[in-house]
Order: C-alpha cells, then structure tokens, then sequence
C-alpha cells in the first residue's frame, strides 16, 4: 500500500498477533508513536514512508524474525 501526494510521513506496522516468521495484517498510523503503542504486543515490523514515496524499515517488534520470503518483501518495499 502506497500513499500520494502528502505532506508528512505515514507508519505501516505489519504484524501478526502470534509468533510467527511472516505478518499477516498492516495498520497505517498518522503518528510514529501510536504506531510503537500499537506494536508492544505484535510479532512484526514498522515501515515509514516519507512524502517523497520512499520506505525505511524502522525496526522488528518482540523478536520477530522474518521468514526468506519476508526479509525479500521488506527489501523491496525499503527500495533496496
């Protein structure tokens, strides 16, 4: 899921309710620290996308530990 045409940032938390190697939801979030708030108790990832378009992995939530299939879906979507 991609946004156009804003202003400021946007967090996707993707993440899976169990303990798992792959997520199974996203969530968007205005604000980074609802995003965090929200990831306390999920398996997964937040990803942040700037106004220009682009996607930087901030950081994995309670050892999440993406599967190959995953890791190469996070390397493309942080335009790597």
């Amino acid at each position: 899921m991609l946004l156009d045409k804003r202003s400021n940032p946007v967090y996707f938390a993707n993440y899976s309710n169990l303990h798992t190697d792959r997520t199974t939801d996203i969530k968007l979030f205005d604000r980074l620290k609802d995003c965090k708030t929200f990831m306390l108790d999920k398996f997964g990832y937040i990803i942040r996308q700037g106004s220009d378009g682009k996607n930087t992995l901030l950081n994995y939530y309670n050892d999440f530990l993406p599967s190959a299939q995953e890791q190469q879906r996070i390397k493309n979507l942080n335009n790597l």
